[in-house]
């Protein structure tokens, strides 16, 4: 007699058989053959399965319900795995077209890159403070020009999507290296939304440099958003002559009750701290967050017979006045000959003084001299009005302090 076979007969499945055929331009197709591919083919796959089913050819969506379940699944993964992969070779042939390509070309860049499985998505938030001067459609309007521009990144506008723009040269790249090649470093666009910017990044060198390149790029965006939340507080400070807490650094005195406001960045000069007028109010960003840097500085020698203290009120009283800040005694905004504005600001600062050639000492028999120094805080360097006329303005009504002060003297001991 016969033993049964112990193993379970596997049962028949109730789905009709699903053959699938691959053609590499009509040929046959084998992995060996797609990695010498040097030019641009046709991939081909056809799924063929048995039953009685009545679908339309140019309907491959419905094709695919039209199958049963596990062949639908697979047919649908192959389609997005076709697709993909024909989305990534077209990338990589249209990025060596380098910046100059056609509507139709970008077009069909930007539905390869939804296409392709290897693409780095990321949401940059935009962060926007309100004022009374700026709308949120302002913002976006002064955001989309500093990218433009070009002080933060090389892009161009994709076709007449005006909401779309897309990178030509990488920021990181060496200035030699950006005139050597003309193709694309890398597909990457910035969808403008609401409340934020869709980053899409395909690499030649793969999802894990996409994803690398996205998180820079966002960086970036974040920065151009400072310096226009800076141009807007900058804005309201010289329409309204009254600070804004995001604008100026402060920080807590622990002697004293009431704030005081420091030189934003590091000063190496010995900085003064002037008591903040009651100007903070509830908001969610961080007071100081948008403080400028300081752009410009100009030292003054201050004559050792002069009082620093009533030195800097006397200049601040006198040629200053016109651009107090009414909330905030001793920060003043100016507006130049371009109209970029800034934040004046009149500090002591002592430093070392070089000795004289014959080795002698001043006349209080001193190695360092005290310093008047002015700080100029904004987004841009300052003109002629402000590095040379405002410098020169200073320096000579100083000088006729210092005649003053000598004169009193003199008076008093005849």
């Amino acid at each position: 007699a016969t033993l049964p076979d112990p193993r379970p007969s596997a049962p028949y499945g109730q789905d009709p058989p699903l053959f699938v055929n691959i053609e590499l331009d009509r040929k046959p197709f084998s992995p060996a053959l797609l990695g010498r591919l040097q030019r641009s083919c046709q991939l081909t796959a056809r799924v063929t399965t048995f039953g009685h089913v009545l679908f339309s050819r140019s309907d491959p969506v419905g094709i695919v319900r039209a199958l049963p379940q596990v062949h639908a699944a697979l047919a649908l993964s192959l389609r997005r795995k076709l697709a993909s992969f024909t989305a990534s070779q077209t990338l990589d042939r249209l990025r060596h077209h380098g910046g100059d390509l056609s509507p139709q070309d970008l077009r069909a860049a930007m539905t390869c890159v939804l296409e392709t499985g290897s693409v780095a998505r990321l949401e940059c938030p935009l962060s926007w403070h309100e004022n009374a001067f700026w709308s949120y459609d302002d913002f976006l309007s002064a955001l989309w020009r500093e990218l433009v521009s070009g002080r933060f990144l090389t892009v161009k506008q994709a076709s007449n999507r005006t909401e779309v723009l897309y990178i030509t040269q990488d920021p990181k790249a060496q200035p030699d290296a950006k005139a050597e090649h003309n193709s694309l470093p890398y597909w990457a666009f910035l969808f403008f939304r609401t409340s934020h910017i869709v980053i899409y990044v395909h690499h030649p060198s793969g999802i894990d440099k996409a994803t690398d390149t996205s998180n820079d790029i966002s960086t970036i965006i974040s920065q151009a958003c400072v310096r226009v939340n800076q141009l807007s507080l900058l804005e309201e400070l010289h329409r309204n002559r009254t600070t804004n807490p995001l604008l100026i650094s402060y920080n807590n005195d622990a002697s004293t009750s009431s704030h005081v406001y420091t030189v934003p960045d590091e000063v190496t000069a010995t900085k003064e701290t002037m008591p903040l007028a009651q100007i903070l109010r509830q908001t969610p960003y961080t007071p100081g967050e948008y403080a400028c840097p300081v752009v410009f500085r100009a030292n003054f020698r201050l004559n050792h017979r002069c009082k620093l203290s009533q030195i800097i009120l006397a200049l601040e009283s006198s040629v200053l006045h016109p651009f107090a800040v009414q909330n905030c005694p001793g920060i003043f905004c100016y507006k130049d000959e371009i109209d970029s504005i800034f934040c004046l600001m009149l500090i002591k600062s002592s430093r070392p003084v070089a000795p004289s050639e014959d080795g002698a000492e001043d006349a209080e028999g001193r190695g360092s001299s005290e310093y008047i120094e002015l700080l100029v805080m904004g987004v841009d360097a300052p003109g002629p009005s402000i590095a040379v006329q405002l410098c020169r303005i200073l320096k000579n009504k100083l000088e006729s302090l210092a005649l003053d002060a000598l004169s009193e003297i003199l008076k008093k001991n005849p």
